[in-house]
């Protein structure tokens, strides 16, 4: 039996493989869509992990700039005291210029440095009470046969994924703005200090 997957793929099996493999792709295909609210809060919170991550490895890397400096401010000194005893124009004005270069990536560097909101994903008693409460005051009324109010508790876990889905995707949006902006804070520092 020749059974088509639907993506340019024949296979000859037999009907019990075809109906697992129908089921697994099936399945598949479920948990990993944009329709599965389940999907989407995994997807998020995944998000979530990474920008923290990558924000805190952009920290990390605050060792580099600290390392430029060290080359830096070991030829800082004989070029203030050559300055200071009246060195050539030209002279002068390249060490301008470097020292120029040196506060500017240190200004790039206090801003890699100051403290800045980021979003963490707060563990609270919000969704299982407050907004559930909510819910299930507007759409759980003692009227409802077995049937709806099954319905309408499905329809509550649906809004309350949705509620989580909106402070995710907040906490996204946060997240990825800070770390954008950590990322060119620490690249400008590192490149105006290495210029050089």
């Amino acid at each position: 039996m020749i059974i088509e997957l639907g993506i340019d793929l024949n296979i000859s099996i037999c009907p019990d493989e075809a109906y697992v493999l129908n089921c697994y792709i099936k399945t598949y295909q479920m948990e990993n869509s944009f329709y599965n609210l389940d999907y989407i809060i995994s997807l998020g919170e995944k998000r979530v992990d990474l920008y923290l991550s990558v924000y805190q490895g952009v920290l990390g890397r605050l060792t580099n700039i600290i390392l430029v400096y060290s080359a830096l401010g070991i030829y800082l000194i004989p070029i203030i005291h050559d300055l200071l005893d009246g060195a050539k124009v030209v002279y002068c004005l390249f060490a301008i210029i470097f020292l120029v270069m040196i506060v500017v990536s240190v200004i790039y560097t206090i801003r890699l440095l100051i403290p800045i909101r980021i979003a963490y994903l707060e563990v609270s008693d919000r969704y299982s009470t407050d907004l559930r409460n909510q819910y299930e005051k507007r759409f759980l009324r003692p009227e409802l046969s077995a049937d709806q109010a099954k319905d309408a508790k499905k329809m509550i876990d649906d809004y309350l994924k949705a509620s989580y889905i909106a402070e995710l995707s907040e906490a996204q949006q946060i997240n990825q703005r800070v770390f954008v902006g950590k990322s060119s804070f620490y690249y400008r520092a590192l490149v105006w200090g290495w210029q050089l």
